[in-house]
């Protein structure tokens, strides 16, 4: 049996414990988790990345899962790709867009978050982070037809902003999301009448984007919805898709876009396997999505400008204890060549 003393000495130990448990969580909170970097003024390089973050927290569990537990890893673990540009997705809550706002800027970044909420119905859910200078106000068009019925509950688009990048000068950087189409179990396709508006704001968006360009280095990021190779009996055949079509070929039906794939300019033969809507990732592979074959749908784009070029791309947020969405980011090196040599114009 405990004495009377001892008793009193665990309770305070116990105590002093769950005291000193609380003021580390409670210091752990004020400082920031991890440094950031500053770019050097004689960088050579910038690295982009998109995400997805899928943070849509609806009650009854009819949104994404554990939003608010991925929603408090994903500063850390976006600085940790050290990124100087960054386009999020799929924030749609303007308390989640406060919380990255903020934390992001600990980590050194500035932020762009247009809020473009209204009664009912989500904004773009589209956000930008920067290591650079961001010029001041925004470029926004939404899309003016939805894909599926419960798009209409969301407002999607491109949003556009100007950076100031040391030594190369201000670019053009573009974040976009474009409808999500249903995938057919009986005939093995998308809905044809979905798949049909994706593409029309597809055209929609390459229209805009060459209407709203003001630099001559341009960088598109975002979610397309649209895997760049058609989808036939149960499988992928080389033949692209007419909505990637219209982002990376110039020419075709006279307004395509002709902007370079960063990821599979540097993985040619590596593309097939990297998918970043993947039936492997843990929150796909439960519910609804897990009979939707895997894609690529989420893409990093730069104009053919010679003076910044892809230098490598990878897929992040990937491992096992790393996955905070249901989709994988992409994460582009773009490298400045010689004939780069402007200074940074004074112009906002």
């Amino acid at each position: 049996m405990i004495g009377f003393g001892a008793l009193k000495v665990v309770t305070v130990l116990l105590l002093l414990i769950v005291g000193g448990y609380f003021l580390l969580d409670w210091y752990e909170s004020t400082r920031p988790l991890y440094p950031g970097r500053t770019p050097a003024s004689g960088s050579t390089e910038i690295k982009v990345l998109t995400y997805n973050t899928w943070l849509l927290d609806l009650p009854f569990g009819c949104g994404s899962q554990i939003v608010d537990k991925r929603l408090r890893r994903l500063p850390e673990a976006i600085a940790n790709t050290e990124a100087d540009l960054i386009a999020l997705q799929e924030v749609w809550h303007r308390s989640h867009r406060k919380y990255l706002t903020n934390e992001m800027k600990r980590f050194g970044y500035k932020v762009m978050a247009p809020d473009t909420e209204k009664m009912f119905r989500f904004g773009t859910g589209l956000m930008f982070f920067s290591k650079y200078e961001m010029a001041e106000g925004h470029r926004m068009m939404n899309f003016s037809q939805v894909t599926r019925v419960d798009e209409n509950f969301t407002n999607k688009g491109i949003v556009g902003v100007r950076v100031n990048v040391p030594k190369l000068g201000w670019i053009d950087f573009f974040n976009a999301h474009l409808g999500a189409v249903t995938f057919d179990e009986d005939t093995d396709q998308c809905v044809l009448g979905e798949a049909q508006a994706r593409f029309e704001q597809t055209k929609d968006l390459v229209q805009w984007v060459h209407a709203n360009s003001s630099e001559d280095i341009k960088i598109l990021a975002g979610d397309f919805n649209t895997h760049y190779k058609k989808y036939m009996k149960g499988c992928y055949i080389n033949e692209q898709t007419k909505e990637y079509r219209l982002l990376v070929e110039e020419g075709y039906l006279n307004k395509g876009l002709g902007w370079i794939d960063t990821f599979r300019k540097v993985n040619p033969n590596e593309s097939n396997n990297f998918c970043t809507f993947d039936r492997n990732n843990k929150f796909m592979c439960e519910g609804h999505l897990k009979t939707q074959p895997s894609a690529t749908i989420d893409y990093i784009f730069v104009n053919d400008n010679k003076k910044l070029i892809p230098k490598a791309s990878k897929l992040v947020f990937t491992g096992k204890n790393h996955i905070l969405s249901d989709h994988y980011g992409v994460l582009s090196k773009l490298e400045f060549t010689h004939e780069n040599e402007i200074k940074s114009e004074t112009k906002k």
